[in-house]
């Protein structure tokens, strides 16, 4: 075979999978492509072929000054973290508003914790000798009250509010039914990782495979997966039922369940395939 007749293997698929998503990319717009993707992704073809995966490693433009509107204009190195409020809390049934409360106030104290170990890693002086042998300790514990804080908020956000289907949500909803069989082994697999973690069961995104998967995790910074955005968190830790359940691990997790607001998974994971 002569060169002129030849044609590498490796080289036609690209082409057309390139070709398939401009011409699916150029007649919708990009988020009712979305929408069309996940719907015939559903039923005849696997998502990346419809280039979700694609858009989501596009390329952002590089920004000549921070814009006027972004949390980092003007930078300030004092900045704290303001904890959050969750007024959606006052809808959720099966879990006491007692318990939310008392709930609430652990998570308000690792906001104060984070803020007080930014301060404290902004005033070290690593030339003395006292505080440098303090430097590793504070930093492993940033990550503890990092990830405690922004754990928690995921798990206020995504319970009580209003009432939304799981069917309704269409871009989740076929996602999880390719990746799990089913909508039902879906659930019951998160069931099962609240039952057996020892701190959170959650759904996240993984930005590097471009798919859900559901993770386990012991405690706040052990066990945490690189690269990954959760669009659903449950709080398995005692602290998180036992005024209302003791003990009863399954009857709060059955309750979690009905209180878990799938409008707010499904903008999570909008927002991955958007911006990831």
């Amino acid at each position: 075979m002569t060169a002129d007749n030849s044609t590498p293997c490796d080289s036609v698929k690209p082409k057309a999978d390139s070709e398939l998503q401009d011409t699916l990319s150029t007649k919708l717009p990009r988020r009712d492509f979305l929408k069309q993707a996940a719907t015939i992704g559903a039923s005849t073809l696997a998502l990346s072929q419809l280039g979700l995966p694609a858009m989501a490693r596009e390329k952002k433009p590089a920004l000549s000054a921070v814009p006027d509107n972004h949390p980092l204009h003007p930078y300030d190195p004092a900045a704290v973290i303001t904890a959050k409020t969750f007024p959606n809390l006052a809808s959720v049934t099966g879990i006491s508003q007692n318990q939310l409360e008392k709930h609430l106030g652990l998570y308000h104290g690792y906001v104060r914790k984070i803020n007080a170990i930014h301060k404290k890693l902004q005033a070290m002086n690593l030339d003395n000798a006292d505080e440098a042998s303090r430097f590793r300790p504070l930093h492993v514990e940033q990550t503890y009250m990092l990830n405690g804080a922004v754990l928690h908020e995921y798990y206020f956000e995504n319970i009580g509010g209003e009432t939304y289907p799981p069917e309704k949500a269409e871009l989740l909803y076929p996602i999880i039914q390719k990746e799990f069989g089913s909508w039902d082994n879906y659930i019951a697999h998160l069931i099962k990782l609240g039952k057996s973690a020892r701190g959170w069961a959650i759904s996240a995104y993984n930005m590097r495979d471009h798919r859900i998967h559901n993770y386990c995790l012991d405690m706040h910074n052990d066990g945490v997966p690189m690269g990954v955005i959760p669009v659903l968190v449950m709080d398995v830790y005692e602290h998180a039922y036992m005024i209302d359940y003791e003990t009863n691990r399954m009857a709060y997790i059955k309750a979690f369940m009905a209180n878990v607001n799938w409008r707010v998974v499904e903008d999570r994971l909008k927002t991955m395939i958007l911006h990831g």
